[in-house]
C-alpha cells in the first residue's frame, strides 16, 4: 500500500508517465494517455482506494490496474506468437500481429455453416474440406502416360494451398457448386497468415463489391484499419501480397465481371509483388481470354471427393462407429453415389449427418441432388421442430413453401441477403396473396421466430439481415417456389447461368418432366461458349430428370454427342484466342476426353443408349464425327465396360494419324484390358508408335491447331 501513497514509487512513476513525453528513437515526442500497472499478486481494495484519492481524476480515469493473470490473458489473446518468438515487440510488429490474428479469426469462421458440418470447426475439418485435391497434379500425371518416358517417381503430396501460396502466379480456383472453393480459399489465407511473416493477405467477397467505384488500395487500407485496431496500413509492412476474392459468379452481369476483373488486374500492380487468387463456380474455360489471359493466370480445378477423402469425412461426422463408416464407404465404392454432385463436401456431409442419426436408410441415400437436399431440409426442420414439440407435417410443408417464396424473391432480384424490414414488407405482400399461410398471420412474430430458429435461413444480428447458409440452399428453396403453373420463368432462363442450379433442382423435383430437355434438344447453340453451356445443362438435366422416357433420353444423348463434336470442331478451328488456343495436341485430346467423361459419367444417364450410339458411329465409320469425338466415345465405354473392343472399332477408322496408336496402347495398359484387344492389333499399334516415336512426341508438345485440323498427314 505504501507504493500507492502520494510519495510512493508506483504513484510517482504514473505521474512521470503522464507529465513527461516519451522520446522515440527518431526524436519524436509522444505523450502517454493510458498507464497500465501490473503487479505480481493482487491489489487490495484499500490500495485502490488510496490511489484514487492521490491521483487527480483526469489521470486516475486513464490508469488500469492488472495482476499478472490479466497480463497473461492479454498476451495469449493478442500477441502470443510475437511474445514467444522473442522479437523486439515493436509497435509495428504488434499492429501487424493484431491484423493477422483478426483476419485469421475471420477466415476460421464458417459463417453459420458449422451447423451444417455437424458442429465441426474449420480446424477440425482442415485435412478434409480445405485441403481439397485439385486436378492439376492428376492431369500432369495423366499426360506422362502418353509421353515418351512413362517412368514416374513417387513424391510426397503437397498441400494445395501451400503450392498456390508459393506459386507467385495469379490463380483461378474453379469447381462445381459446394465443391469447397471458399474453404480452399480460406485455407490459403489461413496458411499464408500463420506460416509466412512477409506475406500480406487480404480477403474479399465479390458480392460485397460495388463494381463501378471499387478501388483495391482503398479497400486494403480500410480492411487493415478495421482489423488492426484502427491503425493505418503501410505497404512496407510486407514483401508480397495475396488478394483473395471469393465467388466471381456472384457478380451476375458478365460485363460487370469483366469490369471488376480488369480493374483488379490494373490495381494489383500498385502493390509490390501482388497476386490475385479468384474463386468461382462456372468460369468457363472456353470463353474469350479478355477476362482471364492464360499467360497471367493458372487454373486450379477442384475434383470431387475420392473414396479416401470421403472416408475421412465420414469418420469425422460418424465417430466411433466403424460399421456405419464401412457401410457408407461401400455405397460410394459401388457407385451408389457416383454422381460428382454427390461427392462434394456439402453433399457428403448432408448424407452422413442423416445416416448418422438413422434418419435415412443406406439403401435410400439419394444420388439425385434434389432428393438429397429435400430429405436433408425435412430432417433439419424435423430436428428443430421436434425439440419444440411441433410435429405436424403440414407445418414443415408450410415453412418450406414460405421459405421458397423468400428464396425466389432473393434469386429473382439477384440478391443473397435481405434486411429484416424488407423481408417483413415482402411477407405482408405474400400474406395478401396467400391467406392460407397460418404462420404469416402475425409477420412480426414470424420474423422473430426466424431469428431464433436454428434453420437453414440465418439471421445476422449485427447487420439485421437474413441469408441462406449456402447459396446452394437458396437455389434449392427457389426451386420449391416453382411448379408447372409458373415454370415458364425457368424455361425462359434455360441458358442463363444464374438460374442453372435452380433448374437442376427443379428437374430433380419433377424427374418425369422433360420440358427443359426437349427445349434444349430443339435449340441450336452457335458458338463454343454457348455449346459448352448447352452440354452442361443437358447433362445435369438428364441426371436430375432421370425418369423421362427412353425415347426422349435417346434424343437428348444423341444431341449431346452431336453438340460435343461441334463444340470440339469450333475450338480447333477458332481464330479467337480462347484458353484452349494455348493447348498442345495432347492437351486438347485429354481435356476433351475428360470433359466427355464428366458429361456422361452418371448412373442416371442411360449407358446402354450411349453404347448403342457409339457402336453406330464407330462401326459405320461416320465421317461426320471427328477422330477426337470417336476416341472420347471409345475410351468412355472401354473404361466403363472394361472391354477393349470399343478401341478396336475406333482403330478400324480409316486414315487415323499414328498418334492414336500411342494413345490406345497406353490406354489398354493403364485400364488393364490388354487381353481383350486382339493380339495382332496390339502388336501392330505397338510397332507403329515405336517407329513414329519422335514424331508423336513432337506433336504432343506442339499446339493442337498444327496437328488436329489435318490429322491424317504425317509430317517429317
Amino acid at each position: 500500500m505504501n507504493d500507492f501513497e502520494s510519495q510512493g514509487e508506483i504513484t510517482r512513476q504514473i505521474q512521470l508517465s503522464f507529465e513527461y513525453p516519451y522520446n522515440r528513437s527518431k526524436g519524436e515526442n509522444i505523450y502517454v494517455n493510458k498507464v497500465i500497472v501490473v503487479v505480481n499478486g493482487t491489489i487490495s481494495p484499500q490500495a485502490k482506494n488510496v490511489i484514487q484519492k492521490v491521483l487527480p481524476s483526469h489521470q486516475i480515469n486513464n490508469v488500469y490496474l492488472w495482476n499478472y493473470q490479466k497480463l497473461e490473458e492479454e498476451i495469449s489473446n493478442n500477441i502470443k506468437e510475437l511474445f514467444l518468438s522473442g522479437e523486439t515487440g515493436s509497435q509495428e510488429d504488434f499492429i501487424i500481429s493484431t491484423y493477422k490474428k483478426s483476419l485469421t479469426n475471420k477466415l476460421m469462421n464458417l459463417e453459420n455453416a458449422q451447423e451444417l458440418f455437424s458442429g465441426l470447426s474449420i480446424t477440425q475439418i482442415n485435412d478434409i474440406f480445405v485441403n481439397v485435391r485439385t486436378a492439376n497434379q492428376k492431369y500432369e500425371n495423366e499426360k506422362k502416360r502418353y509421353q515418351g518416358n512413362t517412368s514416374s517417381s513417387m513424391r510426397e503430396e503437397i498441400d494445395d494451398s501451400i503450392s498456390i501460396i508459393n506459386s507467385n502466379k495469379n490463380i483461378i480456383i474453379r469447381g462445381i457448386p459446394t465443391s469447397g472453393k471458399t474453404l480452399l480459399l480460406k485455407r490459403i489465407g489461413i496458411n499464408s497468415l500463420n506460416n509466412y511473416k512477409d506475406i500480406g493477405t487480404f480477403w474479399f467477397r465479390f458480392r460485397d463489391i460495388k463494381t463501378g467505384n471499387f478501388n483495391l488500395t482503398e479497400e486494403v487500407n480500410k480492411q487493415f484499419y478495421e482489423l488492426s485496431g484502427n491503425n493505418e496500413f503501410n505497404q512496407r509492412y510486407f514483401k508480397k501480397y495475396l488478394f483473395l476474392f471469393d465467388a466471381l459468379d456472384e457478380i451476375i452481369d458478365n460485363e460487370d465481371r469483366k469490369t471488376i476483373v480488369n480493374k483488379l488486374q490494373e490495381q494489383v500492380s500498385d502493390f509490390n509483388n501482388g497476386y490475385l487468387i479468384i474463386s468461382g463456380r462456372n468460369i468457363e474455360l472456353f470463353k474469350d481470354i479478355s477476362l482471364f489471359d492464360p499467360s497471367n493466370y493458372e487454373i486450379v480445378d477442384l475434383l470431387p471427393f475420392d473414396v479416401g477423402q470421403a472416408l475421412k469425412l465420414v469418420k469425422k461426422i460418424i465417430p466411433d462407429n466403424k460399421e456405419k463408416n464401412n457401410s457408407f464407404i461401400s455405397a460410394i465404392k459401388k457407385q451408389q453415389l457416383s454422381n460428382s454432385l454427390t461427392r462434394t463436401p456439402m453433399a457428403l456431409t448432408l448424407m452422413a449427418i442423416m445416416y448418422k442419426d438413422d434418419s435415412i436408410d443406406l439403401k435410400e441415400l439419394p444420388a439425385n441432388i434434389t432428393e438429397l437436399y429435400n430429405k436433408f431440409s425435412d430432417y433439419y426442420l424435423d430436428k428443430w421442430d421436434a425439440s419444440k414439440g411441433i410435429t405436424s407435417q403440414y407445418k414443415y410443408e408450410e415453412y418450406k413453401h414460405i421459405v421458397g417464396f423468400i428464396a425466389h424473391y432473393l434469386h429473382s432480384n439477384h440478391m443473397y441477403e435481405i434486411p429484416s424490414q424488407n423481408l417483413k414488407d415482402y411477407l405482408e405482400t405474400i400474406k395478401t396473396l396467400h391467406s392460407t399461410f397460418e404462420e404469416l398471420k402475425d409477420t412480426d412474430n414470424y420474423i422473430n421466430s426466424l431469428k431464433t430458429r436454428n434453420t437453414l435461413l440465418h439471421y445476422d444480428t449485427d447487420r439485421d439481415v437474413f441469408y441462406f447458409n449456402s447459396s446452394a440452399f437458396q437455389e434449392y428453396f427457389t426451386s420449391i417456389y416453382f411448379d408447372d403453373s409458373n415454370e415458364n420463368e425457368l424455361i425462359d432462363n434455360l441458358y442463363h447461368e444464374w438460374w442453372q442450379n435452380v433448374i437442376i433442382f427443379y428437374n430433380g423435383k419433377n424427374p418425369k418432366r422433360a420440358v427443359f430437355i426437349e427445349k434444349a434438344v430443339n435449340s441450336i447453340p452457335r458458338d463454343s461458349a454457348s455449346m459448352f453451356y448447352h452440354l452442361q445443362i443437358m447433362s445435369k438435366s438428364l441426371q436430375a430428370a432421370h425418369l423421362i422416357s427412353n425415347e426422349i433420353a435417346e434424343k437428348a444423348i444423341s444431341n449431346m454427342i452431336v453438340t460435343f463434336d461441334r463444340f470440339y470442331k469450333s475450338l480447333i478451328s477458332s481464330t479467337s484466342k480462347t484458353i484452349a488456343y494455348q493447348w498442345t495436341t495432347l492437351d486438347m485430346i485429354l481435356q476433351c476426353r475428360n470433359l466427355f467423361g464428366d458429361l456422361f459419367d452418371s448412373k442416371h444417364i442411360n449407358m446402354e443408349i450411349v453404347s448403342n450410339k457409339a457402336i453406330d458411329i464407330l462401326s459405320k465409320n461416320d465421317y461426320q464425327f471427328s477422330d477426337v469425338t470417336k476416341y472420347c466415345l471409345s475410351y468412355y465405354l472401354a473404361h466403363k465396360t472394361r472391354d477393349a473392343d470399343f478401341f478396336s472399332m475406333f482403330l478400324s477408322t480409316q486414315k487415323l494419324n499414328t498418334r492414336w496408336d500411342r494413345i490406345i496402347l497406353r490406354d489398354v495398359e493403364y485400364l488393364r484390358i490388354k487381353n481383350s484387344l486382339p493380339e495382332k492389333l496390339y502388336r501392330r499399334i505397338k510397332r507403329k508408335q515405336e517407329y513414329n516415336k519422335i514424331y508423336i512426341d513432337q506433336q504432343f508438345k506442339e499446339p493442337a491447331i498444327l496437328h488436329l485440323l489435318d490429322g491424317t498427314k504425317l509430317e517429317k
